[in-house]
């Protein structure tokens, strides 16, 4: 079975074992429509919110990408966009395990508050403490970047609001920014993104231009 979610809304599924999955804009999630006797086994593109069910006899695996994620019964939360090159997770309660297909040697336990990144190609970070409210704010349509590239944040905006962003310079998409995205109107968020950037904006039906300032007419 196949749950693709549009851009501009979240979905949701319960499974079979009666765990739920709360799916991001664009997300797709890959499931058997009855778990097998021995593993529970999903595949993610996207971002999904797990609250698994505990069965003792049954691990649930997530595949994300090239990442693993494997519990018994937790809460917890996956990141894997094909388009940024990796996968993190952070766990909002128990604990999972999270590392690279096919390498278990490398693989780490993510505990209750904690967060790892799996970047391609390479070894899961340490877990580390963090705010787990900010892993989750994608589903009050919010979201917290910390030193991301201007083209990922537009990306999640375009998923969020159904629109096509063209930055006619190449060159500021890989632009760090650190902000705090808001629920609010396309237009309040771009005002955001302008005083943070050398851009202005023109919106047209369906897709928005950005520019630096100087270029503007």
């Amino acid at each position: 079975m196949t749950l693709a979610v549009d851009s501009g809304t979240h979905d949701e599924i319960i499974m079979s074992d009666g765990s739920r999955v709360l799916l991001d804009a664009g997300s797709i999630l890959r499931y058997p429509e009855v778990f097998e006797d021995d593993e529970r086994t999903v595949l993610l593109n996207g971002e999904g919110y797990f609250e698994v069910a505990s069965d003792a006899g049954r691990p649930f695996v997530v595949h994300a990408n090239a990442a693993v994620v494997e519990v018994l019964g937790t809460e917890f939360n996956v990141r894997a966009w094909q388009r940024e090159q990796r996968v993190t997770v952070a766990v909002a309660e128990g604990k999972v395990a999270f590392g690279a297909e096919g390498d278990s040697d490398t693989a780490v336990e993510i505990g209750l508050g904690q967060m790892s990144t799996l970047p391609k190609g390479e070894p899961p970070s340490n877990p580390r403490a963090v705010d787990i409210e900010r892993h989750l704010g994608w589903m009050k349509h919010e979201a917290f970047f910390d030193n991301a590239p201007l083209h990922e944040i537009l990306y999640q905006l375009e998923r969020w609001y159904d629109v096509e962003f063209i930055l006619e310079d190449e060159t500021m998409a890989a632009e760090q920014l650190t902000i705090h995205v808001p629920a609010q109107p396309l237009e309040d968020v771009l005002e955001l993104i302008s005083a943070l950037t050398n851009l202005e904006y023109e919106g047209s039906e369906g897709s928005v231009r950005l520019k630096p300032r100087d270029a503007v007419q």
